[in-house]
C-alpha cells in the first residue's frame, strides 16, 4: 500500500502484525530497505535483505542485514546499550597569563563559581584524549599540560615550535585507566624560556566509560 498523503503515491508498507514497515522510497534494485523488530534475534529467524534493520525487543540489540537477499541468516548485531562506547568531553582547566619555569603546577578548573579543580570520576573508565589550547602563539620554549591522578599511565599534549597555538594528544581505550571515585586533574610544566607570558590557556580531556 501508498503511503498516505503522498503524490505521487509512494511505495511503503506498515504491518503491525509482521512487526515491520518499509521505508518509502524505491531504489534502483527494488523497494526500500525495512525496519523489523521482534523478541530475540533474527538470525535464521526473521527474512530480510541488505540493508534492513532489526530491534530485538528482549535484549535491546540492533541488527543490520549485511547479507542475503530475502533470507533468515546474515544478520549482524551492532551492539546493545551497555557495550557501545560512552565518551564525554571534561573541560574547564586553565591558566592565565602563562609564566614560564612551572613545575607540575595544578590547573585550576572554571574561573566563575564554586566547581572542583579536579573532575570526580563516577565510574571506572580511561582517558582517550587531551588538548590544550593558547590565545597567543607560541613564541619560545615550551608548555606541556598533563593529567594527573589515573590508576596508571601517562597522557600529555605540548605547546612547542611545531604547535604553536593548539595541541591534542590521543590515547588507546585503557591506556590510561582510572577507577570509580578517582579524581582527575592537569598539571602545567613551562620551562625558562616559555614566552609569550601574556598567554591564557585552557584544557580538555576525553574520558570513555
Amino acid at each position: 500500500m501508498p503511503w498516505p498523503g503522498t503524490t505521487p503515491a509512494i511505495p511503503g508498507r506498515l504491518s503491525v502484525a509482521e512487526k515491520r514497515v518499509q521505508l518509502p522510497f524505491t531504489t534502483a534494485e527494488g523497494d526500500g530497505p525495512e525496519i523489523l523488530w521482534g523478541l530475540g534475534s533474527p538470525e535464521g529467524v526473521v527474512v530480510g535483505s541488505p540493508p534492513d534493520f532489526y530491534l530485538d525487543e528482549t535484549n535491546g540489540i540492533a541488527y543490520l542485514k549485511q547479507t542475503g537477499e530475502e533470507t533468515n541468516t546474515g544478520w549482524v548485531a551492532m551492539g546493545d546499550a551497555s557495550t557501545l562506547p560512552n565518551q564525554h568531553i571534561v573541560d574547564g582547566w586553565y591558566q592565565d597569563n602563562v609564566a614560564d619555569s612551572q613545575t607540575a603546577v595544578a590547573l585550576a578548573r572554571y574561573a566563575n563559581g564554586p566547581t572542583p579543580a579536579k573532575w570526580l570520576c563516577l565510574r571506572a573508565g580511561s582517558v582517550v584524549g587531551i588538548c590544550v589550547q593558547s590565545n597567543e602563539a607560541r613564541t619560545a620554549g615550551t608548555l606541556t599540560v598533563q593529567v594527573t591522578g589515573q590508576d596508571s599511565g601517562t597522557l600529555s599534549a605540548v605547546l612547542n615550535g611545531t604547535n604553536t597555538i593548539f595541541k591534542a594528544t590521543a590515547a588507546a581505550v585503557n591506556a590510561v585507566p582510572f577507577s570509580a571515585g578517582d579524581e582527575l586533574g592537569i598539571q602545567l610544566d613551562t620551562d625558562a624560556s616559555w614566552a609569550p607570558t601574556t598567554a591564557d590557556i585552557k584544557v580538555s580531556i576525553e574520558v570513555e566509560l
